[in-house]
C-alpha cells in the first residue's frame, strides 16, 4: 500500500531494506562492524523507531515478510543479492508485490538503481506461462484461509478490492508494466490483450468504490463496517465518500460491482494452467509441493483453524508413499524456527502425531483396508 500511495489509517508498511555497500567491508569507528552486521542493525533500529509503543500510539505496524526469505532472510539484503533472489529464486507473489514497490527513502542514486532494476524484472518475469496459473492458485489458497467477514466487507471476497488488486497487480505483471496504481495496471493489462474494456470499466470501478468504503470503515471502526453500529454520523460519511443516498442503496452497489469485478477476475483466471513442460515456482519444493505452507506463514492474521485446514490440504497434496512425519520437520525447520508462536508452528508439530496427518484411500490400497 506504501509503494502505491493508497495508505487508509490501519495501514501497515511492507518494507525491504536494500543497501549498496560499494565495496565498503566496515563500519568506521572505534568498534567497527561487518556492512551485514551494520546494516542489519540499523534496519533493527529503524523497526523499532516506527513500530515503539508512544502515549499516543505507534506510527506503524511494520511488516519485513517481502524480503528475501521472508522470515528466514537477512533484515537488510545487498542490492545484487537482492537481484539474485528475483531472478532465480522469488515466488510468483514475490513478483507481484515488485509490480507496487517504490523507493521511499535514502540515496537517490540508490533509489535510482532499485527502480531500474524493478522494471527490468517485471519485464524479464511477466508473460511467463506460470504467471496465471499461479495466481488462480493463490487466489483458490487466500479465499479458503480468509472468509470474508459479512456483506460490508469491502476487502475480501470474490470481485472485492482484495480480488481486484490481485488482478490489477497480474496485468501488470503479465504486461512487463512499471505501473503501480490500479487503473495504470488494468490499463496495461488492456494495452497487452488480457482485459477488455468493459473488464477495465468494471474492475475500476469496483475499486473506487470498495477503496472508499474501506478506509471510511478502517477511520470509523478500525475494521469492517457494521452499519447498526456507526450511528447516523458515521452513516453520513460512509454514504458521503461512497457517493450512495442510503445504506440499501450502497449495499446494492457493493453487490452489483462485486459481482461484475469477480466475472472479470474469473475469465481471466479460468482454465489457468501451466504450460506443459513449464515448472511452477509454486510448486518446486518437495516438502511443500504446492507452496501451502509457505503461504499460509505469509497471511497475515491467518487463525489456528485455517491453519489446521491448510495443513489438511498440504497432507494431502505430497506424494502417497512419502514419509509425512518427515516432511512435517522439513517445513518446521524452515520455517517454525523463526515463527515459534505462528498458529501454522503449532499445527505442525501438532501435525507429528501419525494419527493427524490424513492419508488417501481408495484403489487397491483401500480395498485391502491399508
Amino acid at each position: 500500500s506504501l509503494g502505491a500511495g493508497r495508505l487508509n489509517a490501519g495501514s501497515d508498511l511492507d518494507l525491504i531494506v536494500i543497501y549498496d555497500a560499494a565495496g565498503v567491508d566496515a563500519s568506521e569507528g572505534p568498534r567497527p562492524l561487518a556492512t551485514r552486521a551494520y546494516y542489519a542493525r540499523l534496519t533493527q533500529a529503524l523497526v523499532t523507531a516506527i513500530t515503539a509503543q508512544m502515549a499516543e500510539g505507534r506510527l506503524y505496524e511494520v511488516d519485513m515478510r517481502l524480503r528475501p526469505s521472508g522470515r528466514q532472510g537477512p533484515v537488510a539484503t545487498s542490492l545484487e543479492a537482492f537481484a539474485d533472489y528475483q531472478r532465480g529464486e522469488a515466488w510468483t507473489w514475490e513478483h507481484l508485490a515488485l509490480t507496487r514497490a517504490r523507493a521511499v527513502a535514502g540515496d537517490a542514486g540508490l533509489a535510482a538503481d532499485v527502480e531500474a532494476l524493478r522494471v527490468a524484472l517485471l519485464r524479464e518475469k511477466g508473460g511467463g506461462p506460470a504467471v496465471l496459473s499461479d495466481v488462480a492458485d493463490m487466489r483458490g489458497r487466500i479465499a479458503a484461509a480468509k472468509p470474508p467477514q459479512g456483506q460490508w466487507d469491502a476487502k475480501i471476497g470474490p470481485g472485492r478490492l482484495q480480488d481486484v488488486e490481485l488482478l490489477a497487480q497480474t496485468a501488470a505483471l503479465h504486461a512487463g508494466s512499471p505501473a503501480r496504481d490500479i487503473a495504470g495496471q488494468i490499463r496495461a493489462g488492456v494495452a497487452c490483450g488480457m482485459l477488455s474494456d468493459a473488464d477495465e470499466a468494471a474492475l475500476c470501478a469496483a475499486a473506487a468504490l470498495f477503496w472508499q468504503l474501506q478506509a471510511a470503515a478502517r477511520l470509523l471502526t478500525g475494521g469492517i463496517l457494521v452499519p447498526e453500529e456507526l450511528g447516523e454520523g458515521g452513516r453520513r460519511m460512509v454514504l458521503r465518500e461512497t457517493g450512495q443516498p442510503d445504506m440499501e442503496a450502497l449495499a446494492a452497489a457493493m453487490a452489483q460491482a462485486a459481482t461484475a469485478a469477480q466475472a472479470a477476475v474469473e475469465r481471466v483466471l479460468s482454465g489457468a494452467a501451466a504450460a506443459p513442460g513449464t515448472e511452477s515456482r509454486m510448486t518446486m519444493d518437495a516438502s511443500d509441493p504446492k507452496g501451502l505452507i509457505r503461504e499460509a506463514y505469509a497471511i497475515e492474521g491467518i487463525t489456528a483453524p485455517e491453519c489446521r485446514s491448510i495443513f489438511l490440504d498440504w497432507a494431502l497434496s505430497v506424494p502417497k508413499d512419502a514419509d509425512a512425519a518427515a516432511l512435517i520437520v522439513q517445513v518446521l525447520a524452515r520455517y517454525g524456527a523463526d515463527n515459534p508462536a505462528h498458529p501454522m508452528t503449532a499445527t505442525l508439530k501438532a501435525g507429528l502425531a501419525p494419527a493427524l496427518v490424513p492419508r488417501r484411500r481408495g484403489g487397491r490400497d483401500g480395498r485391502q483396508g491399508a
